[in-house]
Formats: structure tokens, sequence, C-alpha cells
């Protein structure tokens, strides 16, 4: 079978964007903030669509719109960071999620610091990874950036020096996550 086909008795895709989306609004997702610094400046959007892909080599994966205010930054940057986001968290996924972006420097007045690829790891975050872009695919209007994690951090601000590997950190932290389910934000409880 080549790219374009579909094998013999399969019907033709009939799904719209519409239907994808009715269909994924159902899927309980993580909600985080992407950033990038990029030609003298932070950049920053709201995510969703992040996950792991492996752990030998540590990659992940998050999708921006190809058109999107976030998209031509990180991919002239070559390194981002992600911040996971906690339940008390949703007015700022929603400021950081606006087309436009906020006005003026999109992270004021968001406590924050810079990581070790200049990209701002929030100072809330339930934990937060570092990347340096390994390769970009298309997947229709977005592109699918796959990165090699290039550190890790778990819990409290004043345990980010702490590898999240070098143990439980963040487990004693009672902040659950915000997720997005069904267009708003929730969390998640026990």
């Amino acid at each position: 079978m080549t790219a374009g086909t579909t094998p013999e008795g399969v019907p033709a895709a009939t799904a719209t964007g519409d239907d994808l989306r009715a269909v994924m609004r159902n899927w309980a997702a993580g909600v985080a903030i992407a950033t990038t610094f990029h030609d003298g400046r932070d950049h920053a959007v709201t995510v969703n669509s992040f996950t792991s892909v492996s752990l030998d080599p540590p990659l992940v994966l998050v999708c921006i719109g190809r058109v999107s205010r976030f998209g031509a930054p990180v991919r002239g940057s070559g390194t981002w960071a992600v911040s996971l986001l906690p339940a008390d968290a949703a007015d700022l996924a929603l400021r950081l999620a606006k087309p436009g972006g906020p006005e003026g420097p999109v992270l004021a007045g968001i406590p924050h610091r810079a990581g070790v690829t200049g990209a701002a790891l929030l100072d809330d975050a339930l934990a937060t990874l570092e990347c340096r872009t390994v390769a970009i695919h298309p997947g229709g209007d977005h592109d699918i950036v796959v990165g090699e994690v290039l550190s890790t951090s778990v819990g409290p601000v004043e345990d980010r020096d702490v590898p999240a590997a070098a143990g439980p950190a963040g487990d004693d932290d009672p902040r659950g996550p915000l997720v997005s389910f069904r267009g708003g934000f929730r969390t998640c409880s026990d």
C-alpha cells in the first residue's frame, strides 16, 4: 500500500474536524505551558497535546498549530520547555491559550526562571522539562515537535535543582493536575 491509498474494502474517510473535536472533548488531557526563548524574548502557549514518546532515549512531543503565534518561535529556537500545570492554574492556562496571546511580555507577572536552554520554567508547575528539538513532523494544520529531554524537575520550586529521577520529589505535593475535559478545565481527585 502506498501513501494516500487504503486497503481494499476500507471506505474513504468521512469524519470531519468537527467530528474529531466532538470525540476528543471526551478525552481527558493534562494541561501544560510550552515555552521557548527566541529573538531575545520569551514565547509561551497553553498545550494539551503533549506526551512522552520514548524512555531510551528520553523523548517527548508537543503538537503546535503551524500558524500559531508559538509555531515560528519554537521552530526557530530549536529548544523549548514544558511546565505541567497544577489544578489551580486555570486562569493562567486561559491567558496563554488566547490566539493573539496576552498583551505585553507574555510571562509578565508569572513567576518563572530561565532553564538551561533559556526557555522559561514556571515556578508553580507540578513538574518541568527542557528539550532540544530532534524532529518536526507535519500533522495536518499542526507540527508534531519531538524533543530530546535535556533536564527535568518535579515538585515545588525550592526542590527544582533536584533531578526528577533522584527520588520521589513531588510525591508529597498535595496539588493535582489541571485537566482539559469536555471543553473546560477540571481537576483530578483520588
